[in-house]
């Protein structure tokens, strides 16, 4: 279950919004312009122990509290929009008002003296479930009115519950109170949803090494928590049976204990020569590499039990930008694990410039009205402008000059082009080198990316001749390439400007062969598709191969030969990638 939309009103200063989340997402903004607010609300959403305050409420709250509780004013509602692929809960899924997704509210309102605010949780569905055996499918059964079913009159108030009120939100939407669920579906609806978890500068490492153990060992701790159940339950009925106050109750009464909760802790000591020191106690350098490997730990792990929302409140503080580059690496791998997805605010220009453009969630606060825009043109211009992303300088100089930018994915795809420049000259495919060609190239980051936007715009503001390769990441030869996708939409004017590997990125022209040449050999079998970098981390031999850095670390000592057997397995000029590229370059280079 991964989180799709989130709306907030009346809470802090957002009055009505709505937020669209991806696996990885990005919220700029300036200081104190709601950021850390958004936090709140998912903690208050997916955190049930979470209240609210009356200082929550986005508004006044009337002297006269009577009024509050009789009119139902002064609420804090959150709606989130939630992917579900759990076909036992497909009357939900099916009626729900997302394709693919199911939609929970969770309303705060005032119901308690002194000013306290309590919760009630909902579904939204369209009315369509409400059709000839739908209802019954997902309602339970009042207690009190002896297994009876609910009767729903014109109103939409459930008779003999007035508080239970089957909500008509218009526009064909109803909320189901959660109250006339069925628990098997209530189980099925609130176990499985994420748990969120804040993180900032000022956690510790024991905060991270504690999220991963837990993490790592979530059956564990759940088939211990069922032993525990197993253990306490005829104890607690048993105890509970003694007592004078419950002599009524029924032989076949269970007592259970909701949620436990199980934790694991201790103080994870390391070794230097013969002295243990604790984690905790070594260097701020050797933290930093620990939690990066947590995460890089965490975005491998395979499925499991244990579903996260990761919040990072500003976690470029007190980094070097080199150091920046690899969080944000780290985090965006982390997202890609089905189970976790990212969320972090930031200032960091060098963050924000390596996102991708729909990971932008820019918040504005402007006449005291707070507002969010996600990542359209406007919100990417106002990013780029508050945090003062542009073409570095040293770029813009070699810029004035170049008769061709050639724009690549990363450092990786530059030394690449220029391997591959060296060995097909040597070898007299072509007269001239790129760079000979008066042909500059820049990595300037996937073609949705702040960094690459920012980049083109400086390229069209001089007017220069530009060419763009890409990975396709392709993942099966049926499947189509996003990158290409995006480039069709981004320069649809410009189709001979631009190409996508045929493979799924440029590791995939490393062979397989070159890496029994090595010593020791090493022995490693992918396909066009296959993910190398993460086979390589995988691998045994992970140090020897560069873990993801495979690329930096080997494509350069490939033979010409070798290259050519993975760019143009024919033989035939015409089918070599490297080739088709070059001349549409050189062609460039001539205007």
């Amino acid at each position: 279950m991964k989180l799709r939309k989130f709306r907030i009103q009346d809470f802090r200063c957002y009055g009505n919004v709505e937020i669209d989340f991806s696996g990885f997402n990005c919220i700029v903004g300036k200081n104190d312009s709601g950021k850390s607010a958004i936090f709140k609300a998912l903690e208050m959403f997916f955190e049930y122990k979470t209240e609210a305050e009356p200082y929550d409420y986005n508004g006044i709250i009337p002297e006269n509290t009577q009024e509050i509780y009789a009119q139902d004013t002064c609420p804090i509602t959150f709606t989130a929009t939630i992917e579900c692929d759990d076909t036992l809960l497909s009357p939900f899924v099916e009626h729900g008002i997302e394709q693919g997704c199911i939609t929970i509210r969770k309303k705060y309102t005032m119901e308690s003296q002194p000013p306290k605010y309590r919760y009630r949780f909902g579904i939204i569905v369209k009315e369509s479930l409400f059709g000839e055996g739908g209802l019954k499918s997902v309602l339970g059964k009042d207690k009190k009115i002896k297994n009876a079913p609910f009767q729903i009159n014109a109103n939409l108030h459930i008779e003999n519950k007035p508080k239970l009120i089957m909500e008509d939100l218009g526009n064909g939407k109803v909320l189901i109170p959660t109250e006339l669920i069925a628990p098997f579906y209530l189980d099925l609806l609130f176990k499985p949803l994420p748990k969120f978890k804040i993180l900032n500068s000022a956690s510790s490492i024991e905060v991270y090494t504690q999220l991963y153990i837990e993490t790592l060992m979530a059956d564990e701790m759940k088939e211990f928590a069922d032993k525990i159940n197993a253990k306490l339950s005829p104890e607690l009925k048993t105890l509970l049976a003694s007592n004078n106050q419950f002599s009524q109750s029924s032989d076949n009464d269970d007592v259970t204990i909701n949620n436990p909760e199980i934790s694991i802790r201790g103080n994870i000591m390391t070794n230097i020569g013969e002295k243990e020191i604790p984690l905790s106690n070594r260097g701020e350098g050797f933290q930093l590499n620990v939690r990066n490997a947590i995460f890089r730990h965490l975005a491998l792990l395979g499925d499991n039990n244990q579903k996260l929302i990761f919040a990072f409140e500003e976690p470029e503080a007190h980094l070097h930008p080199s150091a920046q580059r690899e969080l944000k690496n780290v985090l965006k791998k982390l997202s890609c694990n089905p189970n976790y997805q990212v969320i972090l605010t930031t200032h960091s220009p060098t963050i924000v410039s390596q996102c991708n453009r729909n990971e932008i969630i820019q918040v504005k606060r402007e006449n005291g009205i707070t507002s969010i825009v996600n990542g359209n043109n406007d919100a990417i211009r106002n990013a780029v402008e508050d945090l003062g992303i542009t073409a570095n300088d040293t770029l813009v100089s070699l810029f004035q000059t170049a008769k061709c930018i050639l724009l690549v994915e990363g450092p990786d795809d530059v030394r690449a082009f220029d391997h591959l420049c060296t060995e097909y000259k040597n070898n007299n495919k072509i007269q001239k080198t790129l760079n000979e060609l008066g042909c500059v190239i820049v990595p300037a980051g996937g073609c949705s990316s702040i960094q690459h936007w920012a980049t083109f715009d400086i390229i069209n503001q001089m007017g220069k001749e530009f060419y763009i390769v890409l990975d396709s990441d392709k993942k099966n030869d049926r499947m189509s390439s996003p990158n290409l996708e995006n480039l069709q939409n981004i320069y649809p004017d410009t189709p001979d400007h631009y190409y996508v590997w045929k493979k799924r990125e440029i590791e995939n022209y490393i062979p397989c062969s070159y890496f029994q040449t090595l010593t020791p050999p090493i022995r490693l079998s992918y396909g066009d598709w296959d993910d190398v970098k993460s086979l390589c981390e995988q691998h045994p031999a992970k140090d020897i191969l560069g873990k993801d850095k495979v690329c930096k670390k080997h494509f350069a000592h490939l033979t010409f030969e070798q290259l050519r057997s993975t760019f143009c397995p024919s033989n035939k000029d015409s089918d070599d990638e490297f080739i088709v590229i070059y001349n549409k370059i050189k062609k460039l280079c001539k205007k």
